[in-house]
């Protein structure tokens, strides 16, 4: 009787540890692939499915670039976080609209960061810098 319990008290902390460890993407590529995810749910019908505009504004290249380059990561996520979508604002989760500002970072060419952002604090020390032209990406 003993030993089934102490079996089936590893398992539940097995399944526990399975359960925590995925509670969100681990590399910063993940984090973006979930962004994508998030964009196209909840942003795309405004923003366009290419992020080129619609209903909102253009997300992509020259148009992400021009208001965002040089900015601390943390002010796009404010914006996200507290004025988006538009239909149901400050709705999007904390790790949502992280992984939104990666996925942004991903498709106009920036720098993702190799391990995923948990915290928003984070986004305090990271600018959003346009890539060099002529960089590999």
């Amino acid at each position: 009787m003993q030993r089934k319990m102490i079996a089936g008290l590893g398992g539940m902390l097995l399944l526990a540890g399975v359960s925590s460890a995925q509670t969100g993407p681990a590399s910063g590529e993940q984090q973006a692939a979930a962004g994508a995810q998030t964009y196209a749910g909840r942003c795309a019908a405004c923003h366009g499915a290419k992020l080129t505009g619609g209903g909102g504004p253009a997300l992509a290249a020259e148009a992400y670039w021009s208001h965002w380059n040089g900015r601390p990561a943390r002010a796009l996520y404010d914006e996200i976080v507290s004025t988006m979508p538009m239909d149901d604002p400050g709705s999007l989760k904390p790790a949502e609209a992280i992984a939104l500002v990666v996925f942004f970072q991903k498709v106009n060419g920036g720098d993702v960061p190799a391990a995923a952002i948990a915290d928003p604090a984070a986004l305090d020390a990271i600018k959003i810098a346009k890539p060099s032209a002529g960089r590999a990406k």
